[in-house]
């Protein structure tokens, strides 16, 4: 009926040009029943379908309601015009009042079936929008006016008193206190007709609650909350109830492959997607300061439901994504960034053509942000991390390796620059935690990618050269005692990278030339400081260098990562013949060195070797001795069956890292004492737990000059 009464009202404009003044009289009794009009009109219900039968109804209806405007636009344009054709005309005026009054009647009745079918949405209506049932409740005596009045001349016409002014609708504040009744009512509607309106209610609710603490603005929401219990059942109202009325209203299609999507055919997607392009920046918001897993695994369940409606918003769908990550590597309990990386492998493998890029692409940002605050306490964390983000890059092969090879290629484009640039800020932009835990963190995705227990060769398997050249260009870019910390914790690496692709490394030269530099050369000054901590610390400070506490522990670091590179090829029928080198070479440095401690330490180390050797020469002459170069078959199966702790040098390893665990386990401790001496105002003594945790950032004053000058000269 809208667009049949625009329609009518711009012929009656048309027709009333003739005379001015007439025109403003009829006008304003025009615009006055238009308003009745449109006001019953608006207030009808708009959820029913509508069938063919009422639609021609509707046609009929407009078409008595034009002439009725027209009738009372041109009635009383002339006075000469005869009776015959004023009667004609107030007939088919009484005829539309008529039809109105029916409409008003239909309504009536439909309000009061209402009341009798469903008492308590009749109530909520008549607490929230009273404005509804006020039509109803006054239409028997407008229609009984419009009924009966007789047929009206044009001087009776406009000796009619005006009609009452219509009362003013009720003014709705925009800041209105939500109380349990209505959420309640909304739980109703949503599980019994999933009502679309009810649902974009729900959403604008649940919007204002969460970004509540936002804006300053008291009536920046349509409504408020106060008390706790109505926050929590809206809560789990738009998080459980939600998700299952929107799949109701838009159901998922499925492909092939098991992947869900929403099909483009569906119209109530459109009318919805302003609301839920909303909704989903609110469940990020909602995510940011969530700590506790139960509510955190309901949060990431509605969201992984809502996942399929939320593919086509990229903008919001990247800080959802960047939400939950950060919820994965930021979260104080363990359980809860389980359930978060739960959540982002689930949605990788499920719609991994849209959101497995911004996903694979958003942890390594995680990762690089912790990172730069690496220290004891938060490297368990930062392990997690890297671990867990290492398996999401074996659910396409493809897009890993070019997300892979384009964040490789620009770590080797940061190490150009510091090779060309030689400047103490040039070698600050390698030496630093993002980068050492960026190769690091690439070390393991490519072990666990490219290991050789998978039964598949991986894609990712031609990245392991660069990035070793990478990690070792990086190691020999200032190979300055101070940095010794950064060469053992890249090595780690590259030895970790080794034993699981099963790819030969060459790291016993970086370890060897050690053996040549000040810190083992040179006699140490007696020190008070604590054992640094060599796996969380990228640097030394200026106060350890020359010490003996320093360089004690170069030595234990270098023993141990001499052992780790041999053990891993202590299976190998070429083991005799690789130790060969380091063995002479060690022996000769114990002739020439005065350090007895370091001496004892590699002349056992030398034994084990030199035992091991003739193990597995004793193993070849048993099991190859028939063995061409060639027969590759016989050469893999060489002590197939051995482990090898169960070796000479195995078990000198095993016996190797029990110790070092040990001291890490004292070192821990220690730390610990130190941080809570701190907390209660205790002198800090010992060494900083966050040596080198952002940039060279400790001893800047004391440091600066003498690390820039060990920078210049490399």
């Amino acid at each position: 009926m809208g667009s049949a009464t625009a329609k009518s009202a711009k012929v009656a404009n048309k027709k009333s040009a003739s005379s001015k003044a007439a025109a403003a009289k009829d006008g304003k009794k025009s615009n006055k029943i238009k308003d009745q009009i449109k006001e019953q009109v608006a207030q009808l219900p708009k959820d029913e379908p509508v069938d063919d039968n009422e639609a021609e109804n509707s046609d009929e209806e407009a078409v008595g309601v034009e002439d009725f405007f027209n009738s009372q636009l041109n009635g009383e344009n002339s006075s000469d015009e005869t009776d015959k054709k004023t009667a004609k005309k107030a007939k088919k005026a009484k005829k539309a009042a008529k039809k109105l009054a029916n409409e008003k009647e239909d309504y009536k009745e439909s309000i009061e079936n209402l009341a009798e079918k469903d008492p308590e949405f009749y109530k909520f209506l008549k607490d929230n929008d009273q404005g509804l049932l006020d039509i109803a409740l006054s239409s028997d005596g407008e229609d009984n006016d419009e009924e009966e009045a007789p047929e009206v001349s044009p001087e009776d016409e406009e000796e009619e008193e005006a009609p009452k002014p219509k009362k003013a609708p009720k003014e709705e504040t925009d800041d209105r206190e939500l109380t349990m009744a209505t959420v309640n009512a909304w739980k109703k509607s949503l599980q019994t007709t999933h009502s679309i309106k009810t649902i974009r209610k729900v959403l604008i609710a649940f919007k204002g609650a969460v970004r509540a603490s936002e804006s300053d603005d008291a009536n920046a929401s349509v409504y408020t909350l106060t008390n706790p219990e109505v926050f929590n059942s809206l809560l789990f109202l738009t998080l459980k109830v939600i998700p299952e009325a929107i799949q109701h209203n838009i159901p998922l299609a499925e492909t092939a492959t098991g992947s869900k999507y929403v099909s483009s055919e569906n119209k109530r997607f459109k009318t919805l997607s302003g609301s839920l392009k909303a909704h989903a920046a609110s469940l990020a918001v909602l995510l940011e300061d969530l700590q506790d897993k139960d509510i955190a695994n309901l949060v990431l369940k509605s969201i992984h439901a809502l996942l399929p409606y939320f593919l086509s918003f990229r903008k919001q769908l990247k800080e959802l994504v960047d939400a939950v990550v950060t919820l994965w590597s930021g979260a104080n309990e363990d359980d809860t960034k389980i359930v978060a990386f739960a959540f982002l492998k689930a949605a990788a493998e499920e719609h991994s053509k849209s959101v497995l890029e911004i996903i694979l692409k958003s942890t390594y940002s995680g990762i690089l942000k912790n990172s730069r605050r690496t220290n004891i306490h938060t490297m368990p964390s930062l392990n997690f991390q890297k671990n867990s983000a290492a398996t999401l890059y074996a659910i396409d092969p493809l897009l890993s390796y070019q997300i892979c090879f384009q964040f490789i290629r620009q770590l080797a484009f940061h190490l150009r620059g510091s090779l060309t640039n030689r400047t103490p800020e040039a070698y600050k932009a390698i030496y630093n935690w993002q980068y050492a835990n960026s190769l690091d963190f690439w070390s393991r995705t490519l072990s666990v990618q490219c290991n050789t227990a998978n039964p598949e060769p991986s894609l990712l398997k031609e990245l392991i050269y660069p990035l070793v050249q990478i990690t070792l260009g990086a190691i020999r870019l200032v190979p300055t005692p101070q940095y010794f910390p950064l060469r053992f914790y890249l090595i780690r690496s590259l030895l970790r990278l080794s034993q699981a692709t099963g790819t030969y490394i060459p790291v016993l030269p970086l370890l060897i030339e050690i053996l040549s530099s000040t810190v083992i050369t040179k006699s140490p000054k007696a020190s008070t400081l604590k054992a640094l901590d060599f796996e969380h610390n990228i640097r030394a400070t200026k106060s350890y260098i020359g010490t003996r506490v320093y360089q004690d522990g170069v030595c234990e670091e270098l023993v141990d990562l001499i052992g780790e590179f041999f053990v891993l090829h202590a299976t190998s029928p070429a083991f005799p013949e690789l130790a060969v080198p380091a063995v002479i070479t060690l022996k000769r440095f114990t002739k020439r060195s005065k350090n007895a401690k370091f001496n004892r330490q590699i002349q056992r180390l030398v034994e084990r070797l030199d035992a091991h050797a003739q193990f597995v020469q004793t193993a070849r002459s048993e099991q190859l001795a028939d063995a061409a170069p060639t027969d590759a078959d016989k050469v893999a199966a060489f002590m197939a069956t051995t482990k090898w702790e169960d070796t000479p040098l195995g078990t000198y390893v095993v016996v190797q890292r029990q110790i070092r665990e040990e001291r890490a386990r004292i070192l821990r401790e220690s730390l610990e004492a130190d941080a809570a001496d701190a907390r209660n105002g205790g002198a800090r003594g010992g060494i900083d737990g966050e040596i080198g945790m952002s940039d060279l950032e400790d001893d800047k004053k004391a440091d600066a000059s003498d690390s820039d000058e060990e920078m210049s000269d490399a």
